[in-house]
């Protein structure tokens, strides 16, 4: 019988959305550039780009890495919870998977707002 349902591709599937969600987070982090600092609401973000100002280098860029850096660690836990606990990691993965489309839709609809 033909399952109707593959895990194993639902997962691929979420890890595919936050590798896109972190991409466009990138991409709007350089497109806007030097304002990135007047309007950036997440005080880590912040304060990683003024750390950055201050030591000489490119705040943006900093945590553009950071950026990089994090998501490949998330996208490692979660395929590593998926061996281990597959019900754990599917769990794990699509809260990170619905927070990162949060993301998304925050960056494209609702920062117009203010």
């Amino acid at each position: 019988m033909r399952k109707l349902w593959d895990p194993e591709a639902a997962l691929e599937c979420c890890l595919l959305v936050i590798f896109i969600a972190t991409a466009v987070d990138i991409f709007w982090s350089i497109q806007t550039g030097t304002e990135l600092l007047a309007f950036e609401r997440n005080p880590i973000a912040a304060y990683v780009i003024k750390w950055g100002n201050r030591s000489n280098i490119n705040g943006v860029g900093l945590l553009c890495a950071l950026k990089v850096l994090n998501t490949y660690l998330v996208v490692r836990l979660c395929s590593y919870l998926y061996k281990v606990r597959p019900r754990l990691g599917g769990c794990v993965t699509a809260g990170i998977t619905a927070c990162q489309l949060l993301v998304i839709w925050y960056l494209y609809f609702g920062a117009n707002g203010k």
